[in-house]
């Protein structure tokens, strides 16, 4: 019996080893986007940054395509309201990944209020792999995750890489960089932006709010993960607001589908492309692309027309001056403004667009 007992032992303690090792190692190879690299989007910062936030202490979460970390400036609206929020965007991230972005980040957060914008809705073409593995790695493997893995039109998703990120990094030891020891060991920092991206490129643009977009539909897929993601929305006692964050390439067709949407679930439609006035935002200043990107001149004044609302609609608390970490990170956020300032004639390296050009 003694016997028996040690072996299991000794086979337990194998398999605990096995696994410690092999989670390690996995974290160490897998691939990784931080703050102020080449990619135009930090996602591996985003959800770090995320989810080292002392819980249940955001009041509001933005969450959608680049649309969101682009044109969502988290710190200045705290600057402005003393409301904190975040803005959780990941790269032409569907509708469907949307989805497990929020559930992911409802395990340690409940925001009051939830802004939705509706790109993820109608950027309807197979992601590239790459880019899916930039927020599917970030999310933690349940019932939910594994069955969007098994269904995604996504072909060249590898069932076992996506599961498993090691199997699909292993061989990139050849490239590893400091960075990646520097993200295990914990030693490297993030810039506190919340999820924010920062560009104070300049592209002139027309919008398209007032003409129609051709071969347009919404598909069945993302239909259902719109439904999952307004139930979750509803069983976690959460407001739901559905928007458009202002974007030269939206079209007239996209704005009456996502009103459609609204109406169907009682929900709250804002298309902020027709109060581009009100805003105060400049077509031939405020976006750093002609067809989808705020900048951080046209982010600011959002932030100062969405705080506006928030304060006129909702009875959110002040935290500046209580809340000490976001009131430091706010001092470091301006000192990364003068960093970012300095990059200001270097065009952000868009690999697709959210929203296509005919």
């Amino acid at each position: 019996m003694k016997k028996v007992l040690r072996k299991g032992l000794k086979f337990f303690c194998f398999v605990l080893i096995f696994a410690v090792l092999f989670l390690w190692l996995q974290e160490l190879l897998r691939g990784k986007w931080f703050v102020g690299g080449k990619e135009n989007a930090a996602t591996t910062s985003t959800y770090r940054e995320y989810r080292s936030l002392e819980e249940d202490t955001l009041d509001v979460l933005f969450i959608g395509t680049s649309h969101t970390y682009y044109g969502i400036d988290p710190m200045n609206l705290y600057e402005k309201t003393g409301i904190t929020s975040y803005a959780l965007g990941g790269p032409s991230l569907r509708m469907d990944m949307v989805y497990l972005s929020l559930r992911e980040a409802l395990r340690t957060q409940k925001p009051k209020v939830i802004f939705l914008d509706m790109s993820s809705i109608h950027y309807q073409k197979p992601m590239v792999e790459a880019r899916m593995h930039m927020v599917l790695d970030e999310i933690t493997l349940d019932g939910e995750k594994l069955d969007f893995i098994l269904n995604t039109d996504a072909e060249d998703l590898g069932t076992l890489g996506a599961i498993f990120p090691f199997f699909r990094y292993h061989d990139r030891w050849k490239g590893l960089k400091e960075t990646d020891f520097q993200y295990i060991s914990g030693e490297s920092q993030d810039p506190p932006v919340r999820g924010h991206n920062v560009s104070y490129y300049q592209v002139p643009a027309t919008m398209k709010i007032g003409k129609v977009k051709q071969s347009f539909a919404v598909s069945d897929r993302f239909t259902d993960y719109f439904d999952r993601f307004v139930k979750l929305c509803e069983d976690e006692g959460i407001e739901l607001i559905i928007y458009k964050i202002p974007a030269p390439g939206w079209h007239k067709n996209m704005s009456e589908a996502s009103r459609q949407l609204a109406d169907k679930y009682g929900l709250k439609y804002w298309e902020l492309c027709e109060e581009i006035d009100a805003i105060g935002l400049d077509l031939e200043t405020d976006f750093c692309d002609a067809t989808d990107h705020l900048n951080q001149y046209g982010a600011e004044k959002l932030a100062t027309y969405l705080g506006d609302y928030l304060k006129q609609n909702y009875d959110f608390a002040d935290r500046r001056g209580q809340c000490e970490r976001w009131d430091n990170d706010l001092k470091e956020y301006h000192e990364y403004l003068k960093k970012a300032w300095d990059t200001r004639f270097e065009a952000p390296a868009f690999e697709a667009e959210e929203v296509q050009e005919e």
